[in-house]
């Protein structure tokens, strides 16, 4: 029983522990897509910030341009750019533990 008892504590302060560690962008309700880096991608993203829907492009062009997804942080080829519920758009970013 004691052995039990100590693994359901465990067990809820390892949840306590995973609930703590909130990424933002993991959010299950955010809107994310990843960026490829195309000028037809790049059109996409514009629409989607416009207020529209987010339709990935069903053919690409192979050029390589930048996205500048707020004043402070501009999107390459790969970021990941995410919504949040406050409407706002950023990239997703991914925490290094050292």
């Amino acid at each position: 029983m004691a052995i039990g008892g100590a693994l359901a504590v465990a067990a809820t302060v390892g949840m306590t522990g995973v609930a703590s560690a909130y990424d933002e962008g993991d959010h299950p309700f955010f809107e994310e897509h990843r960026f490829t880096g195309s000028s037809t991608s790049a059109a996409a993203f514009h629409e989607w910030f416009a207020g529209g829907e987010f339709v990935r492009p069903t053919v690409e062009t192979r050029d390589i341009t930048e996205l500048k997804v707020n004043d402070f942080e501009t999107a390459r080829a790969g970021d990941v750019v995410y919504k949040n519920d406050s409407g706002e758009f950023w990239i997703k970013k991914h925490a290094t533990i050292k």
